[in-house]
């Protein structure tokens, strides 16, 4: 069974300090050993990484927050948790700032290690449970590769897994105010974790003592309400727009309206709109599935891919062609979106429902069982067999709902709730699986993982006991 009430109470810290300093030793070989040796190469920043650190950069010189100070739009894309986290690390270790990250994101995930065992044991599960999560966070491949890299994955990671420990653990005080305050800076660091505050009343069913659910959690609403008003509070003030999360646009002269206008019709026929958007960059084609729709405006289709290539800002600093922000670049770039918009719209109204919705199937099997990857640098089979690992992990987690009792139940059913939103948001309505989006809801998909691992490993034991009985 799952729940064994006071059977785990005896763990010493000497648990902790094992699971943590085992996690530490695995991070930091990979850092500035292994990654080298599976990849090919060493790696610590990545094509988002200037505008985490340049929005910093330039409030700190410049007095705006803003990773380009052309563009109004970055003020907002670049929520500030990792910005602030980068920009301090740059301000205080300057040329050596890629060390002090990769060694303090390797504590950050290390400590996130100790939490996934401290939820699963708040639960008062097991203690084989307990041991088999510990070893899952410990030796995950995912959050292992995201550990040098300067991007928010690890703190997001840390702080969804924080503020649900806070949340089920037995203190009021620290699951409002602390648990608010984690969900807040977790959104300031990845916006998806956004869908998991629906589902916070059911982790507060999962406290040891689950009195007033429905008026606790809407305590951690307001706390959550409150500390997180700064953020579009200053965004109305300071720039006069309403962005209560980001701005529409990001902000970033790769990924100005005309491209992100550009990427949503293409995303309506490929689950990764990636390779048909490079065609367009490269030679003002569009290629896409043949259908009715696209005989019927393959002529329209064709212009816009050629008005892209020829005047679109976006692509032509995909090109690395210079590009000044001015009133005339600013009316390409609304022509060019003009024109991907009203096909968009047009495709939706005339594409058949199957043909419409396939895409976000796609995505929505990718975010179980994403089997095939292609990277420049790694290898594709060593990919495939971690996806392969990640999606029979998935499965496992899911199963969980099957043998979670009381209220380890209630926790499980937000986890999947939590899971699943998520990846239906990114299938159908962003219309792209990226994988490093799920990982803040899989890492708690994956104590229910634990969970259930633990339960077949216990059930495996009691057979095996019977048979010797008999015996």
């Amino acid at each position: 069974m799952i729940n064994r009430p006071g059977e785990s109470r005896d763990i010493s810290r000497s648990t902790y300090l094992i699971i943590f300093f085992t996690a530490l030793f695995l991070r930091l070989a990979y850092c500035f050993y292994l990654q080298k040796f599976m990849w090919g190469s060493f790696k610590y920043v990545d094509g988002d990484t200037p505008t985490y650190l340049n929005s910093f950069m330039n409030l700190i010189h410049y007095g705006r927050y803003c990773f380009d100070l052309a563009i109004k739009d970055s003020c907002f894309y670049r929520l500030p948790t990792y910005p602030f986290f980068l920009g301090i690390n740059y301000l205080l270790f300057g040329k050596f700032a890629w060390v002090s990250v990769s060694v303090l994101q390797s504590i950050i995930d290390a400590v996130s290690c100790c939490l996934a065992f401290a939820i699963t044991r708040s639960l008062n599960t097991d203690l084989i449970a307990q041991r088999i999560v510990a070893l899952l966070f410990v030796f995950y491949p995912f959050t292992l590769v995201w550990t040098p890299i300067q991007y928010p994955e690890i703190i997001g990671v840390f702080l969804v897994l924080l503020a649900v420990y806070l949340i089920i653990d037995k203190n009021m005080v620290l699951a409002v105010l602390g648990g608010g305050a984690a969900l807040v800076l977790g959104v300031w660091s990845k916006q998806y974790i956004i869908a998991l505050l629906p589902f916070v009343v059911f982790l507060v069913a999962a406290r040891p003592d689950p009195k007033k659910i429905i008026a606790m959690s809407v305590a951690i609403y307001l706390s959550f309400a409150v500390l997180y008003s700064p953020w579009p509070v200053r965004n109305y003030v300071n720039h006069g727009e309403w962005a209560p999360l980001m701005a529409k646009t990001t902000g970033c002269r790769h990924y100005l309206s005309d491209f992100n206008s550009a990427a949503g019709f293409v995303a309506l026929f490929y689950e990764n709109p990636k390779d048909a958007l490079d065609v367009i960059v490269a030679d003002g084609m569009l290629t896409l599935p043949q259908s009715k729709f696209v005989y019927a405006h393959r002529s329209e289709i064709d212009r816009a891919a050629r008005l892209a290539f020829e005047s679109g800002p976006s692509f032509k600093t995909w090109r690395h062609e210079a590009v000044e922000i001015n009133e005339e670049s600013i009316r390409s770039e609304k022509k060019v979106a003009d024109a991907f918009v009203s096909l968009s719209a047009k495709a939706k109204s005339e594409l058949g429902f199957m043909e419409y919705y396939r895409t976000g199937v796609e995505g929505f099997q990718k975010g179980f069982f994403k089997t095939t990857y292609t990277a420049k640098g790694g290898s594709s089979l060593i990919q495939s067999l971690l996806f392969g690992y990640r999606g029979i992990l998935v499965v496992l987690g899911i199963l969980a709902i099957f043998i979670a009792q009381g209220r380890v139940r209630w926790f499980v059913v937000g986890v999947l709730l939590y899971w699943f939103s998520t990846l239906l948001v990114l299938s159908f309505i962003h219309r792209h699986v990226e994988m490093r989006y799920l990982l803040m809801s899989d890492m708690l998909l994956i104590i229910c993982s634990g969970l259930t691992i633990g339960w077949l490993l216990d059930n495996v034991r009691m057979v095996m006991m019977h048979k010797g009985n008999k015996a």
